[in-house]
């Protein structure tokens, strides 16, 4: 039997999947800035605020993160800069 083309059939008790968070180590490596310009960033405003994971640890939302990516690329795209 042939499925109709479109969009998988939706699953009742499916679960959207979780946030994601994501450590310094690896939020640095995908902005391309080191730690200490990510810090400056957070203190500013300028870049999402961490989440306290526990007393000595601390992570970013994944999608924060992207979308923060995204916005800057769209504004880079826009000014003209770089190209």
């Amino acid at each position: 039997m042939s499925r109709p083309t479109g969009a998988d059939p939706v699953c009742p008790n499916q679960q959207p999947p979780a946030p994601r968070v994501i450590r310094i180590r690896e939020v640095s490596r995908r902005i391309g800035l080191s730690r200490t310009t990510l810090w400056r960033l957070t203190q500013n405003g300028s870049f999402p605020a961490p989440l306290r994971l526990s007393e000595n640890s601390i992570g970013w939302l994944e999608a924060e993160v992207d979308h923060w990516i995204s916005t800057r690329a769209r504004a880079i795209h826009t000014s003209g800069v770089g190209g």
